[in-house]
């Protein structure tokens, strides 16, 4: 089983993907936070697919930067994004690893190159929200990390927080000019208007 979670694009017919999970047996979704069984692929036409990184303990979100020199991988199993620098033949060398201590998703790189995380901050209660979202509200965050030269954080903001009354396990959040409109799982889709991070 490989569990296929999301995927950046770095040149026309070249893009950079997450698998959550790989396993040739079942597990449930709490088993694989204990499991580094994840990895990222790149692929090119003409070159195929190959893993670039293997041994993750469940990569969510991969983005790109805007100038597509670096890669940004979000780790839920570890609470961190990882960055990476872009190699000619398509492999990703680490050159810094940003720990947020929270269920980190999916990222946005704005246009100034600061990046926007979706979070689930309590982790158990993400994982009862995914298996019964009806019955199960999980809290959310949305996380600014303000970035030098794409590669290193200065500040990390929390510009949204909520038990998940409005939204239930953000996965996502993508900003522009004073709005963002953040995303989740399984539950709604939320615009907020930010006046402060």
């Amino acid at each position: 089983m490989q569990t296929l979670n999301d995927l950046t694009v770095v040149d026309q017919d070249e893009f950079y993907a997450s698998n959550f999970f790989y396993s040739k047996g079942y597990f449930s979704l709490f088993e694989t936070f204990f499991l580094s069984w994840g990895n990222v692929i790149h692929f090119k036409k003409g070159a195929g697919a190959k893993i670039v990184l293997s041994g993750l303990s469940m990569p969510n979100g991969v983005q790109r930067s805007r100038d597509k020199r670096f890669v940004y991988v979000a780790i839920l199993g570890e609470g961190t994004v990882r960055v990476f620098e872009r190699q000619p033949d398509g492999k990703l060398h680490q050159l810094n690893s940003i720990p947020l201590h929270i269920g980190v998703d999916n990222i946005f790189v704005d246009r100034d190159g600061h990046l926007w995380i979706g979070a689930g901050p309590i982790k158990y209660k993400s994982f009862l929200h995914m298996n019964n979202p009806h019955n199960h509200l999980a809290p959310s965050k949305v996380l600014r990390v303000e970035m030098i030269n794409q590669t290193h954080p200065v500040l990390v903001s929390e510009v949204l927080q909520n038990n998940g009354s409005l939204i239930s396990l953000a996965s996502v959040a993508t900003y522009h000019e004073g709005a963002m409109l953040v995303g989740s799982v399984v539950h709604n889709l939320m615009y907020c208007t930010v006046v402060a991070f």
